[in-house]
């Protein structure tokens, strides 16, 4: 069977080179590292993105060692590429998928070009659809949401931005994560809830934005309230806006000002908030382009991973 790569640059007619780069290096990699790499295959392909897995097992030798049980654990990835996204399987939660790491990068789909915004929600449900079909036995997917968005390498909180705009955290809206009640303090739950409610009904008030942001430049200012209407719920006012680079840092001024002055709790994005998403496979759909894997399953050094998985998401408006 062609390798993903080299078929995607043969459909391209020879014009993404930087494929066949890829291609090639991977080839090498793989040759060099043969006796360490404990791969499960590789070559799954969902909707333009690699998927990759590795086996990391360890003995737990029991009292005299006439018994023994081994701790697996699957390691997720796409591609080679260490930046997009990171997941595991734990032999001792079959059914549960930990997301360690996930976010943007133009680099992780098999063309190097993926799309901001879009892009990444596609990565994501590419990954659900790899789950449906490589693990079926898998029914939950749980993250710790600290995701952020970069605008002109100012990072602005995307739990602050989406809970401004849709009165939802990223993952509630985008992929409908549900908040988890069992790893979360019900404190925290409770501060999320009340933020959900406090979001939707904050109003523009430009005099008062203009008092607190009035040692910005004349003209960044000026600017940026032109795009404001008086009395206007921000949330409308987000979902018409697209900010520019030069107002990336008066943007993530402007929303921590309208968070913090309206009281909605900073402690989900300090602390992360953990979420599950229960899977109806039924319900994911749309993703072609599927190649199915071949199996080559070996063990190796044990990796341990906190059921609570850190998760940083970078994505662009």
């Amino acid at each position: 069977m062609i390798h993903p790569y080299l078929s995607a640059y043969l459909q391209s007619n020879g014009i993404h080179k930087n494929i066949l780069y890829q291609y090639n290096k991977l080839i090498r990699n793989k040759t060099k590292n043969k006796t360490i790499n404990n791969q499960t295959g590789g070559n799954i392909v969902i909707n333009n993105f690699i998927f990759d897995e590795q086996i990391t097992a360890n003995n737990n030798n029991n009292d005299n060692n006439h018994n023994s049980t081994e701790n697996k654990m699957i390691t997720i990835f796409i591609g080679h590429v260490s930046n997009c996204l990171l997941a595991n399987i734990h032999s001792n939660e079959p059914n549960i998928v930990n997301i360690n790491y996930f976010a943007y990068d133009k680099i992780c789909n098999i063309t190097r070009y993926l799309e901001k915004g879009l892009g990444t929600s596609r990565m994501m449900l590419a990954f659900f659809k790899y789950i449906e079909i490589h693990h079926p036995d898998i029914d939950t997917i749980i993250l710790t949401d600290n995701s952020a968005f970069d605008c002109s390498n100012i990072k602005i909180s995307l739990y602050m931005y989406y809970m401004l705009k849709y009165s939802e955290s990223y993952y509630e809206k985008q992929f409908g994560f549900i908040i988890d009640k069992s790893n979360n303090s019900n404190d925290t739950i409770k501060s999320h809830q009340n933020n959900k409610i406090i979001s939707q009904n904050i109003k523009i008030n430009k005099s008062f934005i203009s008092s607190k942001l009035d040692y910005y430049d004349k003209s960044i200012l000026d600017e940026f309230l032109g795009y404001m209407h008086d009395g206007e719920l921000v949330s409308l006012f987000l979902k018409r806006f697209k900010s520019l680079e030069h107002l990336c840092d008066i943007f993530n001024t402007f929303l921590n000002l309208i968070y913090t002055s309206n009281k909605l709790d900073k402690y989900p994005i300090a602390n992360g908030l953990v979420f599950t998403k229960y899977l109806h496979k039924s319900r994911i759909s749309g993703l072609s382009g599927i190649t199915r894997k071949s199996s080559r399953h070996s063990s190796g050094s044990n990796r341990k991973t906190k059921t609570k998985a850190n998760l940083i998401t970078t994505k662009t408006i």
